[in-house]
């Protein structure tokens, strides 16, 4: 299991949390202050990436330049921040640019860190993870909106724990490009604009409704803007946003005609190219689900996110949790799958260092490996090992970033039968070693292929990592010769790949 101890040694005094949006960039520095964490400083910028985004899925030259410039500024704040002590996250617009490898490649060297993909339902629960710690009270269910450039997340949870969420493609940057592209706003695009967001309503609108909440919070920028108008302009109450006061922001625009000359007090400057377009999918969920008003939050996704990146640090790893409910789901063999990665962590205790890969996060990969190996077989056991890596790279597991899955999913899939070094991913969201972690649970999985909880094999590893040898105790394979075989036939494919296994 995944020791606290492990991580002492490399904890951090500073972290740093990003949220790469469709409208804005945020980020929040945080320093330990004896056993807690205080935030010490946030910068924002509007980069307006979701404006960059093409109709083939590319995205502009203009808006990779402003997202690079603005990682680059945000780089020279984070040069003294260790490796592992920065997560940023990006969202809607940077989950739907096709082959976005490069600008990432790019983005990753402008700001000296990983950046990671995160889906819309991991987003949705950070989002609530957020709001809920900056309330003074967690008691009771609640709805929570939170209106993004690309995309709007409804989350409906109880006290801390969501019970249902959804993300919708509807966000303040993509309604303005769609329908006020040229800043002119009348009725007709009014009414195109709102049933465009009903119908993105409407699949999710009975589930939603299922759920009874006591109150709604929103998050993000446009529903801080709204609630400033609002109470400006005298529609609402300081600190709330009701719907005859939103319903009156609607009017203006029509009455303006102008997306950049709303007339509205309160309304920063660089909102206003947005704001009316937000304004407009925070009506369509107040009309679709009767709500009467809404109270603003201070927190948000990189709160969120910065709080379950701290929960890391503090033994507490969402994502444990997470793979063991999957792995459950899927109706997985637990003693076994404890059987395979305590053996797969068992080797690797005894060439992490010789093999390079003294990475206290292997063991979690192994852990996690050995939890979801067999999932796939609840779908057939030929080729089950290809399900089990399928439903990893493409279910929605909290506190995984898309990079995450895919490297676990390769681990998976390259566990059983052909083994190849090229087909293991090359990112940073892997741990050190992946290639030879992949190893090592092959090895594992072969050892405890009898399935018997009294027929335990730990051999000793010596050598290095493509030519290495495994020492068992002796008469130990003469007197299990299905595991001699096994092990001479895993040997047979590790050969294929250049890897030369020596039974002793």
């Amino acid at each position: 299991m995944f020791l606290l101890s492990d991580l002492f040694h490399s904890q951090p005094n500073k972290v740093a949390a990003l949220d790469l949006g469709s409208n804005s960039f945020h980020m929040i520095i945080a320093e330990r202050e004896h056993d807690t964490w205080k935030v010490i400083d946030r910068l924002k910028e509007p980069v307006r990436l979701g404006f960059g985004l093409q109709d083939d899925g590319s995205l502009s030259d203009d808006a990779q330049q402003r997202a690079l410039e603005c990682l680059a500024r945000f780089g020279e704040r984070l040069t003294d921040f260790r490796r592992g002590s920065v997560k940023a996250v990006g969202t809607k617009t940077l989950r739907e640019v096709v082959d976005s490898e490069q600008f990432l490649a790019s983005a990753e060297q402008a700001l000296g860190h990983p950046i990671e993909i995160i889906s819309g339902g991991e987003e949705a629960r950070l989002i609530y993870l957020g709001v809920v710690h900056g309330l003074a009270s967690v008691e009771g269910k609640r709805l929570v909106c939170d209106i993004g450039g690309g995309s709007t997340e409804l989350i409906v949870g109880n006290e801390r724990s969501v019970r249902y969420k959804e993300s919708l493609s509807m966000g303040c940057v993509m309604l303005t490009r769609r329908y006020f592209d040229d800043g002119k706003i009348d009725k007709k695009r009014v009414k195109r604009a709102l049933t465009y967001c009903a119908q993105q309503i409407e699949p999710v609108l009975k589930p939603l409704q299922r759920h009874d909440w006591e109150s709604a919070l929103g998050a993000s920028g446009t529903i801080k803007a709204v609630a400033k108008v609002c109470a400006a302009m005298g529609f609402s109450e300081e600190g709330v946003i009701s719907k005859a006061g939103l319903d009156q922001i609607v009017q203006a625009g029509i009455d303006s005609g102008d997306i950049h000359n709303l007339g509205l007090k309160g309304l920063n400057s660089d909102r206003e190219p947005v704001f009316y377009g937000g304004a407009l999918v925070l009506k369509s969920v107040f009309d679709a689900l009767n709500i009467e008003q809404m109270q603003p939050s201070p927190m948000a996704l990189r709160e969120g996110l910065l709080y379950e990146f701290l929960g890391r640090f503090d033994n507490f790893d969402v994502r444990d949790s997470a793979v063991m409910s999957l792995s459950k789901r899927f109706h997985v063999d637990q003693d076994h799958a404890q059987r395979v990665g305590d053996s797969a962590i068992a080797l690797w205790q005894q060439v992490k260092e010789d093999w390079q890969i003294d990475d206290p996060s292997a063991k979690k990969w192994l852990h996690w490996a050995a939890q979801l190996f067999e999932i796939g077989l609840d779908i057939n056991h030929s080729g089950f090992h290809k399900h089990s890596a399928y439903i990893i790279a493409n279910s929605d597991i909290a506190g995984f970033s898309q990079q995450e899955q895919q490297v676990l999913a390769a681990m998976v899939n390259a566990a059983r039968k052909k083994f190849s070094l090229k087909s293991l991913p090359i990112t940073q969201q892997a741990p050190e070693g992946l290639w030879q972690l992949t190893l090592l649970f092959r090895l594992a999985l072969t050892l405890n292929r009898a399935r018997k909880s009294d027929e335990l094999h730990l051999p000793g590893i010596t050598g290095e990592a493509k030519a290495f040898t495994l020492s068992f105790n002796p008469g130990e394979l003469e007197q299990y010769p299905l595991l001699a075989a096994d092990l001479i036939s895993e040997a047979e494919i590790l050969a294929s790949a250049g890897i030369d296994l020596t039974l002793a």
